[in-house]
């Protein structure tokens, strides 16, 4: 076991089940230091092991396997690095059940079943001759007290600034109490996550302040990639001028932004206060919510320029996309995306985060595999069953083999909705499940 960095540690092995009991203790000793929690530290741990147990079935005997642990304040994540090999991950879809009639398979295929509900997310890197399997625990943390927000009055003048660690605590406090659940960001649930991500750097905030210190609203903003970043508000006390405050807090952000390499910002979800003035409309989506059919629009704004690229598409999906660069006056060269004959894999494999507060749920395709379509609409049927009605897929313009997965989304009823520039590896094109049959 070596350092690499902070946070971060290496258990360099191999594919022997006897060094079952190193792997099991090097991750639970990381998870520890890295401040989960024991409960969640176990099941991190017990992920790892069917996942390790697994590997030592499936790929050659004494195979190299690296196991890094890095910690980032509010989650843990695991990744195991191993040469290439034709392996099963079907079990990592949120659908699958083991196949009792195949009882030596369908015990390993148990598994990894208990693997992936273990975590609270997955994602497999397939590039170069190396697989990255990634598995993400995140750290517990309370909830948030709703108590209303005093009714105070704000002393001129306002200063926008970045947030301390109170203040954001108190921007979460205004925002989920003067805003609809719907509407927020599933971690302002709980202060201490939104703190330790700002504090970490993976969130950042800025604040208007009165002179007593007050906090009269606020903005919230992350790097998606290296050339996006993506915001959340702005949100505004009741007691202030919505207006002047919401713009002084998107220029605040605008030129933070401005100063780095990004080619843009863009929200996907802005608060009702937004100056839609300021944006460009990237596109919509409708929210599905008690019955209710809403629809909220999603914007963007250029700030450096765009030197362009050759973009793969799909040719179902070839002319929509065209339109979205044409409209955003994006440097594209737009090609059809060709199916050679190459062979495929035989089981797709689809991630999911769900937002249970908002009733939303993001699929983030992993494989694309010869059963695309029979995989997505078993997600649609347990997702509605759940009762979660707004399903998004998130197809990555950059990763080629994934951009397949289109005539299989038509089928299923998702049509494309908006596309985010430099949201991934290339941009990304979010698709809507829409009931009503096939598009």
């Amino acid at each position: 076991m070596r350092k690499l960095e902070a946070e971060r540690v290496e258990l360099v092995t191999c594919s022997d089940l006897s060094l079952l009991r190193v792997t099991t203790s090097f991750v639970e000793s990381a998870g520890l230091a890295f401040g989960l929690g024991e409960n969640e530290t176990l099941a991190l741990t017990l992920a790892v092991e069917e996942v390790f147990v697994y590997l030592c079935k499936t790929i050659p005997p004494h195979d190299i396997i690296r196991i890094n642990v890095t910690g980032k304040g509010f989650q843990v994540e695991v990744d195991f690095v191993f040469a290439q090999h034709d392996l099963d991950l079907r079990a990592f879809n949120i659908v699958c059940m083991p196949d009792p009639t195949q009882l030596d398979d369908a015990c390993d295929e148990t598994g990894m079943i208990i693997a992936s509900r273990m975590v609270d997310s997955f994602n497999l890197d397939c590039g170069g001759s190396k697989l990255k399997l990634g598995l993400v625990k995140e750290k517990y943390y309370p909830a948030i007290d709703h108590l209303p927000i005093a009714e105070v009055q704000f002393s001129d003048p306002i200063a926008i600034h970045e947030a301390n660690p109170s203040q954001v605590k108190e921007l979460v406090r205004l925002a989920s109490v003067c805003y609809d659940p719907i509407s927020l960001p599933e971690s302002y649930r709980y202060p201490g996550k939104v703190v330790d991500m700002v504090v970490r750097g993976y969130y950042f905030a800025a604040v208007a302040i009165d002179r007593k210190g007050l906090v009269g609203g606020g903005i919230t903003w992350r790097w998606e990639s290296d050339r996006l970043v993506t915001f959340r508000g702005p949100f505004i006390a009741p007691n202030c001028d919505k207006t002047e405050l919401s713009t002084r807090l998107v220029n605040f952000l605008l030129q933070k932004v401005a100063r780095t390499n990004a080619i843009g910002v863009m929200s996907s979800w802005p608060s009702s206060d937004l100056p839609v003035e300021l944006f460009e409309k990237l596109g919509s989506q409708t929210l599905f919510h008690d019955g209710r059919q809403t629809e909220v629009n999603a914007y963007f704004r250029h700030l450096n320029e765009d030197y362009g690229n050759v973009v793969l598409v799909h040719p179902t999906i070839s002319e929509f996309v065209r339109n979205r660069y044409s409209e955003l006056v994006l440097a594209r060269h737009v090609e059809n995306l060709q199916d050679t004959g190459e062979s495929k894999f035989a089981c797709s494999v689809i991630s999911t985060k769900i937002l249970r507060t908002s009733g939303r749920v993001f699929l983030r395709p992993v494989i694309c595999g010869l059963d695309a379509v029979e995989n997505l609409k078993a997600h649609v049927d347990l997702l509605l069953g759940d009762g979660i009605p707004n399903i998004f897929f998130e197809m990555d313009l950059g990763n080629h083999e994934i951009g397949m997965y289109s005539p299989a989304l038509l089928e299923c009823s998702f049509l494309p909705r908006f596309l985010i520039p430099h949201g991934g590896a290339g941009d990304i094109v979010i698709f809507q499940y829409i009931p009503g049959g096939s598009h």
